[in-house]
């Protein structure tokens, strides 16, 4: 049975070059949900200060220039974690939240983006968490607190909210276990509105989907692709068709919102 009901109350807006160039593809599930997470506390953090400041102009360029002075540090509760990661049933929930938080810790490849002192930079390694530590709440010992101090790349480039940015639903993932679920929805949100959709072939799917293993034949790729766009289709707010053209081994994705068209809901291409 299809879902509709609309989700609007964890989104944040993320930048493509994460997206598209998917420098992210190492991640697991449960580090990209982290990582998802950490956008929508900084950007409600500076939706507030905005609110708050309206009749300051440039409100992002002095929350930079605060932040370079000092570190920027987010204390989350393991319990917030543990729902984020969708880990409301798993024993073992500690370690799976160490994991998620140290491969944030490993620096990624980041390309063409400003940094912090207004650079144009073409290439750089970062990570997205610099450190943290795990430990009990001051005012309740029950609580565990991580306390993470967030690279200010990550926070240059969340503030600076300019074109390039996917908005995207968090509500929708959060049951999602698959990364490449989660990969091919966040994707598919970044291609949304594009007149002409890009094409692509079995190495591009390789490299976003399938860096490790390599698949060889085009059938395989579409049987992947179509799982994961039947969950994307019964849960998110899009629907995807997926074309595939035999004689060239190539693909694109149709795109619609689901409150546009809803008659093509669970239409997949066939396998061949």
């Amino acid at each position: 049975m299809m879902k509709v009901t609309k989700k609007t109350t964890m989104e944040i807006h993320k930048e493509n070059i994460l997206i598209q160039d998917n420098k992210t593809n190492h991640l697991s599930a449960h580090a990209v949900k982290l990582l998802d997470c950490l956008y929508y506390n900084i950007q409600r953090m500076i939706n507030h200060q905005k609110k708050k400041n309206e009749n300051i102009d440039n409100i992002e360029n002095i929350l930079l220039k605060h932040f370079d002075k000092k570190p920027l540090f987010l204390n989350v509760k393991q319990t917030d974690i543990r729902e984020w990661l969708g880990l409301e049933k798993e024993k073992n929930y500690t370690k799976s939240i160490r994991d998620a938080i140290t491969e944030l810790t490993i620096n990624i490849e980041l390309k063409n983006y400003i940094d912090e002192e207004g650079n144009a930079i073409r290439w750089a390694l970062k990570s997205f968490i610099k450190s943290v530590s795990e430990g009990k709440s001051k005012a309740d010992n029950r609580t565990i607190i991580y306390k993470m101090e967030i690279d200010k790349t990550l926070l240059n480039l969340i503030i600076l909210l300019k074109k390039g940015y996917t908005p995207i639903n968090l509500e929708y993932q959060k049951s999602w276990k698959g990364v490449n679920t989660i990969r091919l929805y966040q994707y598919i949100k970044s291609i949304q509105n594009m007149k002409i959709k890009p094409t692509h072939d079995i190495k591009w799917f390789n490299e976003y989907f399938a860096p490790k293993t390599k698949l060889k034949y085009l059938s395989k790729c579409v049987e992947i692709l179509n799982r994961n766009i039947k969950t994307i289709n019964n849960d998110a707010d899009v629907v995807i068709i997926l074309v595939v053209d035999k004689a060239s081994k190539t693909f694109t994705f149709d795109i619609k919102s689901k409150n546009v068209v809803m008659g093509d809901i669970g239409k997949l291409a066939k396998p061949f």
